[in-house]
């Protein structure tokens, strides 16, 4: 399996979906409507990212060793699914900021958007002891 089209995302009422040990590269956004999924099995694959999972109250379990993972990072991964689920959470509604960032959390995302507000209005800005690796876009 290389791949899966975006309909699935029609799939509301699945619970289990199990396509590890294969060549998948990427996964479709639309995962996250399966609002019922409990079981999310995509380990031993070439993922690089994984889409928005972050609304999947249900997950319970989501399997993802053995991928070349940049987004969660990997210290994210090791904590588990909840951590994992709500990194993705954090990382698809924080609006663009970057993701060391957004591994810090919500409280740390909340802040990074106003230091934009405040520089933007003020002309200036300090980013000092803030972490970053390199500038986000809207800078």
């Amino acid at each position: 399996l290389e791949g899966f089209t975006p309909q699935v995302g029609r799939l509301t009422s699945l619970t289990r979906l199990r396509a590890s040990n294969n060549r998948l590269e990427t996964l479709p956004n639309e995962l996250g409507n399966l609002i019922n999924l409990t079981e999310l099995g995509v380990a031993d694959n070439r993922l690089t990212v994984l889409p928005a999972l972050g609304h999947l109250s249900a997950l319970r379990n989501l399997a993802v060793a053995n991928n070349p993972l940049r987004l969660p990072p990997v210290s994210v991964v090791r904590k588990g699914t909840i951590a994992i689920v709500n990194y993705l959470r954090v990382l698809y509604d924080s609006g663009g900021a970057p993701p060391e960032i957004v591994e810090r959390g919500e409280l740390t995302v909340a802040h990074f958007h106003e230091l934009l507000e405040e520089g933007n209005k003020k002309g200036k800005m300090s980013l000092r002891a803030h972490l970053l690796q390199g500038l986000p876009p809207q800078v």
